[in-house]
């Protein structure tokens, strides 16, 4: 099937071969969910006529980079891509930034420029490959400095397609965005429910469930693990596990 560009759309990828054409260092690309970054960033590259090892997505979370992975780009951590990391004499672990020719790619793009943090992205900056930051204002920021970079973007897309308004997940999270009140709802993706409604397959079905006090948070970890036979307070093999500490492998909020 042939994608259409909107004009919104087609002026992003223009303003994107422009700036790399010109040397620019980097271009932002904002834009919520649904409004067509990542199909941008395909007309980019495709017009750019870069080989797949060209072209170096990079995030800050593993997370977002094995998401990017299952789709079929070329994918790692900012971490892994530009430091190393050793064990110093007092036994922690600390970065060191890669030499310049062991950091490959002609262009970076960087996913959920939001959660990077400036002086990470200094860091990626200092090796001077093009990079095109992709971002969503409605996330949240960094933990720790906030880099600016959504706060003038080059390029925002905020037309939400067609399409992407059929998920009930983007609908909702424009919603929440615009302060409106949330309906109920109860489909393939979303359920929204009351506290007293709340039961052991509601919350067995989901991948994710969202609430809005920690006591309920509480309650339900414990009502899932005590489903799945989880009896010690302690974490178990096959335990859903959070990292609350940012470190070498894993960030602060994501899952495993």
């Amino acid at each position: 099937m042939t994608i259409q560009l909107t004009k919104k759309q087609q002026e992003a990828v223009e303003i994107c071969l422009k700036r790399y054409k010109d040397k620019a260092p980097y271009t932002v690309v904002a834009g919520y969910a649904g409004t067509g970054k990542s199909t941008v960033i395909k007309f980019v590259v495709d017009a750019l006529g870069l080989k797949k090892e060209d072209v170096r997505y990079v995030t800050f979370t593993g997370k977002a980079a094995q998401v990017l992975r299952a789709k079929g780009h070329n994918a790692t951590t900012i971490h892994k891509y530009i430091y190393r990391a050793f064990l110093n004499s007092q036994g922690k672990f600390v970065y060191s930034k890669l030499p310049k020719e062991e950091v490959t790619g002609k262009i970076i793009i960087v996913d959920e420029i939001s959660m990077v943090p400036a002086h990470l992205l200094r860091d990626l900056a200092s090796y001077k490959i093009p990079m095109i930051l992709l971002g969503d204002p409605g996330q949240l920021p960094p933990v720790g400095e906030d880099n600016g970079m959504l706060k003038n973007p080059h390029v925002f897309l905020d037309e939400v397609m067609r399409q992407a308004l059929d998920n009930s997940i983007i609908r909702l999270s424009m919603l929440i965005r615009e302060g409106k009140p949330i309906p109920k709802i109860d489909d393939e993706y979303v359920k929204v429910f009351s506290r007293s409604e709340l039961n052991l397959g509601m919350v067995e079905w989901a991948d994710q469930v969202i609430c809005g006090r920690n006591d309920t948070r509480k309650m339900i970890n414990n009502i899932v693990r005590q489903a799945r036979g989880f009896t010690s307070p302690f974490p178990q093999v096959g335990d859903k596990m959070i990292c609350t500490r940012n470190d070498w492998e894993f960030t602060n909020g994501e899952e495993m």
